[in-house]
């Protein structure tokens, strides 16, 4: 099997804590894929991995590729991606994915932004569009706020999987505002939301204001056309997912005072009455976890329901309460007091009028004319310099007192995670990188231990899926020590969709096409053509095309290349009638399409 390569412009990887602030704004990313590197090269514009992410801010950066083929195969480039995480107050906000004018399908990236299992984010007012799958929820990304972002184009324009992301809007009140277009009159998304799979629809409900959308019976625009409410959407034969609502009202954005609410995702939850058909163990207990931390963060939220208070007792006494109590423990060892905060601003207050004064002096010694000046400017230098070291003096005292206060908080919390009572692997992976974690800090001077390595690579070798969220904090931590090659892209755990293919109208005029999905499948198009057409060859194979007519004539024999993605195949002396592309991979593999030339 080919190698798995990947690159990333900028990579942010381990646990953030919730008292952190991290801004990745205003860059601007073009990804271009190397030329004779063996196996698959993944490009990844921003990637947030393996482990918890607080008040990360992605907003306002720009996204390219170098696609140029007109109908390319999409690369495997992926502009924002977010694995592995159930902090808080992250947000990806006003990002640009660029028109690329040089393709009719979305080449330029396999993914525009795709979070898996990446809780308690906003995504507002992002323009999606050149990318196989716009925007890719995969597993549990529940507390998930996106209004006001922008889809053109696409094979699939919104898509989760394997999990939900909570419920979107409010029925009868303000609705998100998600907006969803096509980039050509003739070349139009599969789906604009797909979803799978089907039975977990409800938990992930949007709200909108309109009737859906309905093309007309050529596929050529709408009969009806509302860009709230698309028209390819999968499932959703009883509105399901898309639930129309003409009470309410499209939202105006507002990406940083969005409102957090309880939905009816959160009370079904907190019911236990929510369908999780389909669905792991693991990520039953990650949707308490999350609703659990919501209620406890958000006290006011507590009596929007009768069974969130009995849900917050009875999961105080669980693993999800217990280890959200080492959690808020930790955090308040890394916190600074508000006295402390206050001593340290007048210090560095402090310092900044010192150093000016230092500069002061300076300046004058080197301009100094006189016996007199020289010694004043002296004197001032040195009383600075006594200050300055006073100064630091006091700064490392408080530094003192807040480590005294961090080991002491670490002592609690490590007693606290010895007292969690756990009954599965996903409980216990959590227990055992917290008792890690907090011994690296308390104990060890930041340092792993060999069995403690060996036991962090046990465990984040496992499928996240099952295992739950340890599994990507145990990779956060080996990081320093271990890169790993850990890949979840299998059928055991989260496998990715392949490259799905948008729909061709056939010379732009006939009926729409089935929906399809990229990856060794030939596809000529357009079908039925005039005297040319285009075919769609199997990747990282060579071979040849053969066009024969009906009674087994040959037309036209073709050569490709491994690395070829697309042949242009032209017949221009052949008359009209039914011909059969035949395409033989140097594997062994024969694909025969039948093609149909049209009158000229």
């Amino acid at each position: 099997m080919p190698t798995l390569n990947s690159s990333h412009e900028i990579l942010l990887t381990g646990e953030f804590p919730s008292n952190s602030s991290t801004i990745l704004e205003f860059n601007d990313f073009f990804l271009k894929q190397p030329s004779g590197v063996l196996g698959y090269h993944r490009l990844n514009g921003i990637t947030l991995e393996n482990g918890n992410k607080n008040q990360v801010q992605i907003y306002s950066n720009t996204f390219g590729s170098d696609a140029t083929e007109f109908l390319s195969f999409p690369a495997d480039n992926w502009g924002i991606r977010l694995q592995g995480s159930i902090g808080g107050g992250n947000e990806v906000t006003g990002n640009l994915f660029t028109d690329n004018p040089n393709t009719g399908f979305p080449a330029d990236f396999y993914a525009g932004i795709y979070a898996l299992d990446f809780t308690n984010s906003v995504f507002c007012e992002n323009t999606l569009r050149e990318a196989s799958y716009l925007m890719y929820f995969h597993g549990m990304s529940m507390g998930t706020q996106y209004f006001s972002n922008f889809h053109t184009g696409g094979a699939d324009g919104f898509r989760v999987e394997d999990g939900f992301i909570g419920e979107q809007g409010t029925e009868g009140g303000e609705h998100n505002g998600n907006e969803w277009h096509d980039k050509w009159l003739n070349i139009i998304p599969a789906h604009h939301a797909y979803l799978l799979p089907e039975f977990q629809a409800p938990n992930s409900r949007i709200f909108v204001h309109t009737a859906q959308s309905v093309r007309n019976t050529q596929g050529l625009g709408y009969t009806l056309f509302s860009k709230y409410h698309p028209a390819d959407i999968e499932p959703d034969q009883m509105d399901e997912w898309f639930k129309p609502d003409l009470t309410g009202f499209p939202g105006e954005g507002g990406c940083i005072d969005h409102i957090v609410i309880s939905t009816e995702t959160d009370k079904a939850i907190g019911s236990g009455t929510i369908n999780l058909m389909g669905l792991s163990q693991a990520h039953s207990w990650t949707a308490k976890r999350y609703l659990y931390a919501k209620l406890r963060q958000n006290p006011g939220l507590q009596g929007d329901h009768t069974a969130f208070g009995p849900f917050l007792t009875n999961e105080s006494n669980t693993s999800v309460g217990q280890l959200y109590s080492v959690e808020q423990k930790i955090a308040e060892g890394l916190k600074v007091s508000a006295n402390l905060d206050s001593q340290s601003s007048q210090i560095r207050a402090g310092e900044i009028a010192t150093i000016n004064q230092l500069e002061l002096a300076d300046s004058t010694l080197n301009s100094a004319t006189t016996v007199t000046a020289l010694n004043s400017a002296l004197g001032i230098k040195n009383l600075a310099l006594s200050d300055l070291r006073t100064l630091d003096s006091l700064y490392n005292e408080l530094n003192v007192d807040y480590q005294a206060n961090l080991m002491l908080k670490l002592q609690e919390a490590l007693t606290l995670n010895n007292s969690v009572t756990t009954a599965t692997d996903y409980e216990q992976y959590e227990k055992i990188v917290n008792d890690i974690a907090i011994r690296q800090v308390l104990f060890q001077n930041g340092e792993l231990t060999v069995p403690q390595v060996a036991a962090l690579g046990i465990i984040a070798a496992e499928c996240p899926k099952y295992g739950g969220h340890g599994i990507y904090r145990a990779r956060g931590l080996l990081r320093s020590c271990n890169e790993g090659n850990w890949n979840d892209d299998n059928a055991g755990c989260y496998p990715i969709a392949e490259p799905s293919l948008p729909q061709v109208l056939d010379n732009g005029y006939g009926e729409r096409s089935t929906a399809k999905i990229w990856g060794d499948q030939i596809i000529v198009y357009p079908n039925p053509a005039t005297s040319s057409f285009f075919v769609r060859l199997p990747a990282r194979q060579s071979g040849t095309i053969t066009i024969t007519d009906a009674i087994g004539k040959v037309w036209k024999t073709v050569p490709f290349t491994e690395g070829e993605e697309v042949r242009f195949v032209d017949l221009p002396n052949a008359p009209t009638g039914i011909y059969l592309c035949a395409v033989t991979s140097t594997n062994g593999n024969l694909q025969i399409i039948k093609v149909i030339l049209s009158n000229k």
